[in-house]
């Protein structure tokens, strides 16, 4: 996903670490509220992790809907595919590896998010290339700026020709497909 290398196994379970410490402080699940996941929608959560969003995904977008849990690393998978089993999660759909947005039908996508991973995107362009080819042409785009300025952020995703900044907040841009 033109992502930087994959982490070690160590970093990655610091990571997951230290999400399971944030989210005793924070509320996780209130992002997706709050950016318009609906019942009946397929939405991609790209960079999942340890699918931190993937329960209130699925909760939202009811049986009628899809959840597409994406990452490079096979522990994030594994860790998805757990919480898959454990909770009954039916309409989450696991999707691995560098290129594993292919795995995702063009157009299919009615919200996609990508949350504290983009500050880690070597080639943004083609990241945000395929992540335009999975989502509807009526369908938009989270992206949080992860650990990086926000004008670097718009920077790239104006750079890339493919998304129109729809509306931002402190944490995130609202982008939607450019028609071409």
């Amino acid at each position: 996903m033109a992502h930087e290398g994959k982490m070690s196994r160590f970093s990655y379970a610091l990571m997951v670490w230290e999400y399971r410490l944030r989210d005793l402080f924070a509320e996780p699940d209130a992002v997706l509220e709050k950016i318009g996941v609906q019942k009946g929608f397929t939405v991609a959560d790209i960079g999942c992790g340890p699918g931190r969003y993937i329960r209130q995904a699925s909760e939202l977008v009811g049986g009628a809907g899809r959840v597409f849990a994406a990452d490079i690393h096979e522990t994030a998978i594994r860790i998805v595919k757990r919480k898959i089993k454990k909770y009954g999660l039916k309409n989450v759909v696991p999707v691995h590896g560098e290129n594993g947005l292919g795995a995702i039908p063009e157009s299919s996508v009615d919200a996609a998010f990508a949350l504290d991973m983009f500050h880690a995107v070597t080639n943004p362009a083609v990241f945000l290339g395929r992540i335009r080819r999975i989502v509807r042409d009526t369908g938009f785009f989270i992206l949080e700026d992860g650990h990086q300025p926000r004008l670097s952020t718009i920077d790239k995703v104006e750079a890339s020709g493919v998304w129109r900044i729809d509306a931002e907040n402190e944490r995130y841009l609202r982008l939607i497909p450019k028609q071409m």
